[in-house]
């Protein structure tokens, strides 16, 4: 199977051996760091007559960045050389679904949580199917702007969040990156298998977990390898909250970290001591006494702050212990 953008040079894509098999013959390109991303493809065998195919399948993605509304997809079957001109594919903004938010961004690993998703598009009479990490989450309301759902629950997978919606008739709605997240609280026992960590202790959050910290304080930690995500939420009820996370190492390795997001502020207090001295072990690169990432995700967002600056009403002079700023700065 090859690949190509001008159809005069073709890059291999994948190779099918003598092992191939009766029937569907399948690849999946989605964990594949280098994804082929051509306009055309083609099956190219060593002889005359090796490629003989009765039916073919391609699911895949064209991504369009003019902000057009409207997009027209031209379609051509070629055979061994002959093309044939297919039907075109247009694809229109007013045609499309889209997804606008989630609430509660977050939910139990046990499922039976309810869920809104509010957006444009959707249907109110057409069968509609929900999937939070490929569980269905089975729709109990539905409107041309809103969703209901409830949770299946969500056995470990080392997967990432993706939120999938299917309107029969219509097709897939547009998602936006939005995503629920199933989490393990970090005040559930059955998190940690048997105890809650302990002072001293490392922890080792693997990908696919999402760790909420939904404890006030924590033991001083070792070392937190986030692998899959590692998140704060805010008290929403009271902006006085305050929670406080202690440890000597944070490395997010090809992981997530939040403690609230551009459009998920933390609205509450939230303490992270990072602790070690001069004489604690070095991470390569990193040092000691660090929040590292690698690879990974960091989101840090607290309240909105009006104005972040401001400017001088009067000189600062060295070793004066007060200065003067302006009231009011003209923007």
């Amino acid at each position: 199977m090859q690949g190509s953008s001008d159809g005069k040079t073709w890059s291999d894509i994948w190779k099918i051996d003598a092992n191939i098999s009766e029937g569907w013959n399948s690849k999946n390109f989605e964990n594949d760091k280098t994804r082929p991303a051509y306009n055309q493809y083609r099956f190219n065998g060593a002889t005359k007559g090796s490629c003989r195919i009765s039916e073919a399948t391609f699911v895949g993605v064209e991504s369009v960045a003019d902000g057009q509304k409207s997009y027209k997809c031209e379609a051509v079957l070629n055979i061994e050389g002959v093309e044939t001109p297919l039907k075109d594919v247009v694809y229109e903004s007013t045609s499309t679904p889209v997804l606008t938010s989630i609430s509660p961004r977050f939910g139990s690993v046990r499922g039976k949580d309810k869920v809104t998703l509010t957006g444009t598009g959707f249907s109110a009479s057409a069968e509609t199917k929900v999937f939070f990490d490929n569980r269905e989450c089975k729709v109990t309301e539905k409107t041309t702007t809103k969703i209901v759902c409830t949770t299946s629950d969500k056995p470990y997978v080392a997967d990432t969040p993706i939120t999938t919606i299917q309107i029969a008739g219509t097709g897939n709605v547009a998602t936006k990156g939005l995503a629920f997240r199933y989490v393990s609280l970090y005040s559930d026992e059955r998190t940690w298998k048997d105890f809650l960590p302990i002072e001293g202790e490392s922890i080792h959050i693997p990908k696919g977990q999402q760790l909420l910290v939904d404890v006030d304080t924590t033991p001083k930690l070792k070392a937190v390898i986030v692998e899959g995500a590692l998140i704060f939420p805010p008290n929403a009820a009271n902006a006085n909250h305050h929670r406080t996370f202690d440890a000597h190492y944070i490395v997010v390795r090809g992981g997530y970290f939040e403690a609230g997001t551009a459009d998920f502020p933390y609205t509450s207090k939230l303490t992270i001591t990072m602790h070690s001295d001069v004489s604690s072990p070095y991470l390569p690169i990193y040092g000691n006494k660090v929040i590292a990432v690698r690879f990974g995700h960091l989101e840090m967002h607290g309240i909105k702050r009006t104005p972040v600056w401001t400017s001088l009403e009067k000189t600062a002079n060295a070793n004066a212990n007060t200065i003067t700023l302006k009231e009011k700065v003209d923007w």
